[in-house]
């Protein structure tokens, strides 16, 4: 609506592996920054990350990293869960 340079990246992956590895996320991101016109160009870069099991561990090696970090600002997070990946505590509290 505001007309901002955007794109999106999406990791691709291997249909063995699901696992996420906050290193060759990163260095996929800083390889689709040098070389897509689009992405250089871009203030708004919309990426995806495979898992949403070890989001915040994620976030915080992105983050911690400094080549990472010159390149990119990590602004907003969403995240879309399903529900049966829900589950309750002893205490009936829901995570």
């Amino acid at each position: 609506m505001e007309n901002v340079p955007s794109t999106n990246f999406k990791m691709a992956t291997v249909q063995e592996s699901v696992k996420f590895s906050s290193e060759a996320f990163i260095n996929a991101m800083i390889q689709f920054k040098n070389t897509d016109e689009d992405a250089k160009n871009a203030k708004v870069i919309v990426a995806t990350i495979p898992s949403y099991n070890h989001l915040k561990k994620a976030i915080f090696d992105l983050k911690k990293s400094e080549t990472f970090g010159a390149l990119f600002n990590v602004s907003f997070v969403v995240t879309k869960v399903a529900a049966k990946n829900f589950y309750m505590n002893k205490n009936r509290n829901c995570y």
